[in-house]
């Protein structure tokens, strides 16, 4: 097993060579609402945090994702199993999506 330190930004910046898979044993999306205000409440202290240098720019600990390295699909595509941290990277997802949909209004 390898464990490796990244960012949200890590993983949603492959530029389209990693594909996360969902395994058929993984629950349905759960969280509700006061987890959404956590997430929220998180993220928007980091943007009210801060920022004068990145070296000493705030982190969040965002929790554990763990996946399984499942293939190459030809030559750029890596395929990984989301085995725990589903929720918080939908969750992210769709903070990203809204946050870009209110930019280009």
């Amino acid at each position: 097993m390898e464990v490796q330190d990244s960012t949200i930004q890590d993983v949603f910046n492959s530029g389209g060579k990693i594909q996360f898979r969902l395994p058929h044993f993984q629950r349905e999306y759960a969280w509700e609402k006061r987890n959404w205000d956590m997430f929220y409440d998180d993220a928007f202290a980091l943007y009210k945090a801060d920022w004068e240098d990145t070296d000493s720019a705030p982190k969040h600990f965002l929790g554990t994702i763990v996946v399984q390295y499942e293939g190459k699909h030809g030559l750029t595509l890596n395929y990984y199993k989301l085995v725990d941290g589903q929720q918080r990277l939908v969750t992210a997802s769709l903070l990203l999506c809204a946050l870009r949909s209110y930019k280009n209004k």
